[in-house]
């Protein structure tokens, strides 16, 4: 295994998208996406809530750090700008996700604000929290409006790790918001969790997956810590000499994953584990799962409608991301455009290789059909990652971690490209 480590532990795409946004062709599609959003049944949306009461030094997501109250007010008044741009009706609506960032940075009247204009009662909720910053009364209200999914940042429960990481949230604070969500709702829990933090042990994570198992979350997301300071400057904060890279990263992983599975989650897709039985699980037996930008899920419509700053919108011939700073998001909504900076229209050659790529990342399997002529993947078989199967290439048990390198290989837009993370 330290062989197939080495030879393909490669600065690779994680594939939530394709073609990656780094390979988007910047087409005007802007009008084109307001006709096709009008002209669908059902879609879904995305609200990207950027605040953090403070700054987590691990973090890459598009955040702003700050505790104004009044700053985040503003922003909902301009989620609610950006939706009556689109002219889309409410009744579409079919799921909505809040991501961020920190979504319960919003109050309850903000909250209010968007179901009262833009989010219809029967829509299935679901939601990332922070339990270090919950408003009183927030889970009741979230609660009672349809909560189908709740997940937490946890990253890991030893306390020096979490320091290193300036990430405090002791264990009883979680158990506590925990068990108020559940006796308030039936919505499942996925527990986020990261290896390669600073300060790191083969202890730390047995200690972590303990009281993870104590707590039973139905769903845990495993990620690999991308440490990119040129990317994300707050990472460098975070020392090097506290880094395991390499063979003793892997090794975080390899642990956590058996301890996982020897407490009764079964890893589905990519970094992901679900509960045997459990509705992920179920539908990656099916072959039914589907990813989209917040992970796995068993069902979504073809159209995500992004509001808010540097959210992604997606549908079967477009992508488009809004401004990634506040202010340019709030300049373009003040001069009456939707905020799109980057957009991508699809070929058919764009389609054709995103079926392919979302089947592998899922479902962990290929057709022999789709395999165009020039495509070579004798190298992942004489490793043994993909078995052959009549009609199919299937991925191995050894084959799971290198995913994103199989997935490559139908990357007609793929360069070497260091702003990409390690595949492991």
């Amino acid at each position: 295994m330290d062989q197939l480590f080495n030879k393909y532990n490669i600065n690779v795409p994680r594939y939530t998208s394709y073609p990656t946004i780094m390979s988007w062709n910047n087409e005007k599609c802007s009008s084109d996406w307001t006709t096709h959003v009008n002209r669908q049944d059902e879609i879904d949306l995305y609200f990207h809530i950027p605040f953090c009461s403070e700054l987590c030094w691990y973090c890459g997501c598009n955040r702003k750090i700050t505790r104004d109250s009044s700053q985040i007010d503003l922003y909902t008044e301009y989620l609610l700008k950006e939706w009556k741009l689109l002219e889309a009706k409410s009744s579409k609506v079919k799921s909505v996700h809040f991501g961020g960032g920190t979504p319960n940075a919003l109050s309850i009247k903000n909250f209010k604000s968007l179901y009262q204009n833009i989010i219809p009662e029967s829509a299935e909720l679901s939601i990332e929290l922070d339990p270090r910053t919950l408003e009183e009364g927030l889970l009741t209200y979230l609660s009672s409006k349809n909560l189908k999914h709740a997940s937490f940042g946890i990253q890991d429960f030893d306390v020096d790790v979490q320091n290193a990481i300036n990430r405090y949230q002791p264990f009883d604070l979680v158990e506590k918001v925990v068990s108020d969500l559940r006796s308030q709702s039936d919505c499942s829990i996925n527990f986020d969790l990261i290896y390669g933090l600073p300060k790191q042990s083969i202890d730390s994570i047995h200690e972590t997956i303990v009281k993870v198992k104590k707590l039973n979350p139905d769903y845990i997301a495993l990620y690999s810590y991308a440490h990119l300071p040129r990317m994300f400057p707050a990472q460098k904060l975070i020392k090097d000499a506290d880094l395991k890279n390499g063979k003793s990263k892997r090794e975080l992983y390899e642990y956590a994953k058996k301890e996982l599975e020897s407490v009764g989650y079964v890893e589905i897709g990519l970094d992901h584990f679900a509960l045997k039985d459990s509705k992920l699980h179920k539908a990656s037996l099916r072959r039914s799962l589907k990813r989209s930008f917040m992970g796995y899920t068993e069902k979504k419509t073809q159209t995500l409608v992004g509001i808010g700053a540097s959210s992604i919108s997606e549908g079967a011939d477009f992508y488009l991301q809004n401004a990634k700073s506040i202010k340019e998001y709030f300049e373009f909504l003040d001069s009456g455009k939707l905020p799109f900076v980057k957009t991508h229209l699809m070929s058919n050659e764009d389609k054709e290789s995103k079926r392919i790529i979302n089947e592998l990342m899922c479902n962990l399997y290929i057709d022999k059909r789709d395999v165009q002529e020039g495509t070579c993947l004798n190298e992942y078989l004489d490793d043994k990652l993909l078995e052959e199967h009549g009609d199919t290439y299937l991925i191995s048990s050894i084959g799971r971690p290198f995913l994103r390198n199989i997935a490559s290989t139908f990357d007609q837009y793929l360069v070497s490209e260091t702003s990409f993370s390690k595949s492991l």
